[in-house]
């Protein structure tokens, strides 16, 4: 389980999609094999970073819309215990 903080801004009007940094408590998720072979560069970077790492990413135009991300690792935890 990878606790973060994530901002999402669209990258053609720079809007704010989503936003947690400002919110009591940032998001997760499990990092399992579902994760790995749906997102594999984005679980080989939660996988890699330390708590305090920001991770970018940024989805192609075509997508809708396209953006960009940006996490910020709070916390790492065995999500069985």
């Amino acid at each position: 389980m990878v606790g973060y903080r994530q901002i999402v801004v669209d990258a053609t009007t720079g809007k704010t999609l989503i936003e947690n940094f400002t919110e009591v408590a940032g998001g997760g998720t499990v990092l399992n094999d579902e994760y790995r072979l749906q997102f594999p560069e984005m679980f080989a970077a939660f996988t890699s970073a330390r708590v305090g790492a920001y991770i970018a990413e940024a989805s192609p135009e075509g997508f809708q819309p396209a953006a960009v991300s940006v996490f910020q690792v709070e916390s790492v935890k065995d999500a069985l215990g």
